[in-house]
């Protein structure tokens, strides 16, 4: 299970890139404030965002907009590639993702892998620029939903008191007070969009951030 916290800071630094390449991708539920491309070299990785189930098969990728809930998990074994770059990349492109996704934003993308390795090895931007143009022009092309914000708003609530507090004793009651939102509600809410329940999501949370500390001493 991946434990590399690449959504430090929310991922909002302008020109902000980050990629990295994945054997058996596993990731809780996460946000930040850029895009992330996936895409999906061998075997199946299911992917959940903002509630939505979607399984990419090799061959496949997925584009994961600012601020959208996300988190992966890998089925039986996986080759992935992952990329996080900020809207600055894709500025003309970013307005329209503001209030709108894809219906499903899984596509067929083995015939760009050229456009992959441009990604990773070119250090020319304007090529790198170009390559992130072509992924949101395949992606404006999908069928296309409102964003629920609500949803999106709650979840991603909930994240943070997780990551600000995570040291101390919290407790989603303490969190539903917090806000104003009915206790089984907001259960439900976070259950749906984190995939396991507060408590579980909590201790995972606590157990990766041992992990990064240890790496670092």
């Amino acid at each position: 299970e991946k434990t590399v916290s690449f959504e430090e800071g929310r991922s909002n630094r302008v020109n902000y890139l980050y990629h990295q390449d994945d054997v058996n991708l596993t990731f809780s539920a996460h946000f930040h404030d850029s895009f992330e491309f996936l895409y999906c070299y061998e075997g199946l990785l299911k992917v959940s965002i903002d509630k939505n189930d979607f399984t990419l098969h090799a061959g496949e990728a997925a584009l994961i907009l600012p601020n959208q809930i996300h988190l992966y998990e890998t089925v039986g074994s996986s080759r992935s590639y992952l990329c996080i770059f900020s809207p600055d990349h894709v500025d003309a492109f970013y307005p329209s993702t503001v209030k709108e996704c894809a219906v499903n934003p899984v596509f067929k993308f083995d015939k760009y892998l050229n456009l992959i390795e441009d990604i990773k090895h070119s250090g020319d931007p304007y090529l790198i620029r170009s390559a992130f143009y072509f992924i949101a022009s395949i992606y404006s092309k999908l069928p296309k939903m409102p964003r629920e914000k609500k949803f999106t708003t709650l979840v991603g609530q909930v994240l943070s008191y997780v990551e600000e507090n995570y040291k101390t004793n919290i407790s989603l009651d303490d969190f539903s007070k917090k806000v104003g939102y009915d206790y089984h509600y907001l259960s439900n809410v976070v259950n749906d969009g984190l995939k396991e329940n507060f408590r579980s999501y909590l201790n995972r949370f606590r157990v990766q951030k041992a992990i990064e500390l240890l790496k670092r001493e």
